[in-house]
């Protein structure tokens, strides 16, 4: 989406990705082989899923523990810099994206090989109010992580973030007077919904739980959602969720189908193209944001969903909730799910939120300022 908008507006965009796309700026760089890898065409089967991270290579990610890396993307981000390395591209910029922070650790390897100039954007904090465990419960690993950004972002030119919460803490790591800029997150109309049981209220979240945010629970969430249901008069709830669950979620899934009707209905989809997930929203009657309690980022998923104009139900709390431009457009969900009824929307004069043409027109103001 965002790179199409960038392109529209006449940049030549390069993406490095590990899936194979039909454009000719498209350059693949596969994951780790595993069982459910199609090598032939470059990307997941279409029968399974790309495999969980955490599930796989059990004894490279004990050596990564070990060896003091990031999450396990640094493997497929160390096999994109040796690529770039060995077959270097003309470019102006290089833009690297977070989570996973990994693709900023090799940052300064590919800027030197590409000869250009280097934009690291961040979507969320790093060591501040860590998602991942493993930062969460040592403040050695986070101090080990704060001198890695430090030492990887010696050499950026520009930085990019989603708001002030997050350029705080990466403003530290970078050299002073590093240009900065905030683009909020962004989003364009759903394509054609996807056709869900009518019968049911169906609830949409995207995304994952824990391997997303180690405070995200998906078993305190169907707690509640099943206790409400027990509440609740007309159609039955049913979740509908399009993300990797990690293999205690699965498990979790797979117990709840041999229950006898369990009060909520789930299906899980697996992780989605993303234009498979947003028609997947579209369907919905509600979309559902779940949050810890402390949250400071403003969800990226908010700008998915506002744009399909459909009531967006929250758990959780924190200071993104004073972020929200558009406040009628969310509600609480121990309060929502005991008066909404198909066929709800959003009151008109909500606002739909930045497109990627405008985030696309912001990013290319700033660099323009930049470029000689």
């Amino acid at each position: 989406m965002f790179t199409q908008a960038l392109r529209d507006a006449g940049h030549r965009v390069t993406i490095v990705s590990p899936f194979r796309q039909a454009h000719p700026d498209h350059i693949v760089v596969p994951h780790l082989v595993s069982s459910d890898y199609d090598r032939d065409k470059g990307e997941p089967s279409a029968e399974e899923p790309q495999p969980d991270p955490t599930e796989q290579s059990p004894l490279r990610n004990i050596a990564r523990n070990w060896l003091l890396w990031p999450e396990p993307e640094i493997r497929w981000a160390r096999r994109v810099a040796r690529h770039l390395e060995s077959h270097p591209i003309r470019a102006d910029w290089l833009m690297t994206t977070s989570p996973p922070e990994s693709l900023h650790i090799v940052g300064p390897r590919i800027k030197a090989a590409l000869g250009c100039r280097w934009l690291a954007e961040f979507r969320d904090t790093w060591t501040v109010n860590p998602h991942r465990a493993v930062l969460a419960r040592s403040g050695l690993r986070r101090s080990i992580e704060r001198t890695m950004a430090q030492r990887c972002l010696r050499t950026v030119d520009a930085l990019t973030a989603v708001s002030e919460a997050v350029l705080s803490e990466i403003r530290a790591y970078a050299p002073d007077g590093t240009p900065e800029h905030i683009i909020d997150h962004f989003s364009d109309p759903p394509p054609a919904p996807k056709d869900l049981p009518k019968s049911d209220l169906n609830i949409v979240h995207s995304g994952g739980f824990t391997l997303s945010d180690r405070r995200r629970k998906l078993d305190t969430l169907l707690t509640r959602l099943d206790h409400l249901s027990a509440r609740r008069t007309g159609c039955p709830l049913h979740l509908h969720i399009a993300g990797q669950l990690s293999l205690e979620e699965k498990t979790l899934l797979a117990r709840r189908e041999e229950a006898n009707e369990p009060p909520t209905k789930v299906t899980a989809y697996g992780a989605l193209p993303l234009a498979e997930a947003r028609a997947l929203q579209a369907g919905a009657d509600a979309l559902l944001l779940l949050t810890p309690e402390d949250s400071h980022a403003l969800p990226g998923k908010f700008a998915e969903y506002r744009q399909t104009r459909l009531p967006i139900l929250y758990q959780g709390g924190g200071d993104w909730l004073s972020l929200i431009d558009a406040p009628d457009a969310l509600q609480p969900l121990d309060l929502a799910l005991l008066s909404i009824r198909k066929g709800d929307r959003v009151p008109e004069d909500c606002p739909p939120g930045l497109n990627a043409a405008a985030a696309a027109q912001s990013l290319t103001d700033f660099l323009g300022h930049l470029t000689p």
